[in-house]
């Protein structure tokens, strides 16, 4: 973004912000976000965000017929199936921070977008297809860069979302099945403390094992 008022806004690298297209790679944060370094520099001029916003979501009306009839020629349980699989790859090769092989934004991101296609394939209406395609959008592409922003200018409070998100999750998992939010909350345990902790006990059960492919220490 540049005009006469302000300067190019400098986002978090990451593929997923790469293989966003220009109207999603444009999303940047309310100004109250905005460290103030000075100049025009957190000036926001509304018509360049609402002018992508407008395009993405009329693009989007425009496919959603074609959306909800993808996958007319495959079965219910074929499509649960792959949902249900897109979604865990989601989940292991997600961004949680760590810097590793297995993580890639980019999987992550489009196995996400694809469970959800797949779910608005089932839909009763191309407007219900828009609606999920749409927070699939919000859930799995701009509100993780919103978060990982928000972190780095409020890291004192970052750990309250986390709490909001997972009380959100439970009220709504309350209405659909009880079951879910004992499974949803155990699982929540587990990750949250019960592994970190098994991982700080073990510690001293690590053994390192030496020998000639190890590099060689000068000892002086």
């Amino acid at each position: 973004m540049r005009d006469g008022c302000s300067r190019p806004l400098l986002l978090p690298s990451g593929s997923r912000r790469h293989l966003l297209p220009y109207w999603l790679r444009g999303y940047s944060p309310p100004s109250w976000l905005e460290r103030q370094t000075g100049g025009d520099h957190n000036e926001l001029v509304v018509s360049e965000y609402v002018k992508p916003s407008a395009i993405f979501v009329c693009f989007l009306v425009a496919v959603s017929p074609i959306l909800k009839t993808l996958t007319e020629s495959i079965s219910t349980d074929t499509i649960w199936a792959m949902t249900v699989g897109m979604l865990l790859v989601h989940l292991v090769f997600f961004d949680y921070g760590s810097h590793g092989p297995i993580v890639s934004s980019s999987i992550s991101l489009n196995a996400s977008i694809f469970s959800s296609v797949c779910l608005a394939s089932r839909l009763p209406s191309s407007l219900h297809a828009f609606v999920v395609v749409s927070l699939a959008v919000l859930v799995f592409a701009l509100f993780p860069e919103f978060r990982t922003r928000f972190k780095g200018y409020h890291a004192a409070v970052f750990p309250l979302t986390t709490v909001a998100m997972v009380v959100f999750t439970v009220a709504i998992l309350s209405a659909i099945s009880l079951v879910g939010v004992v499974l949803y909350v155990l699982a929540v345990l587990s990750i949250t403390f019960l592994c970190p902790l098994l991982f700080v006990r073990l510690q001293h059960l690590k053994n390192n094992i030496y020998g000639p492919w190890d590099e060689a220490a000068i000892n002086l």
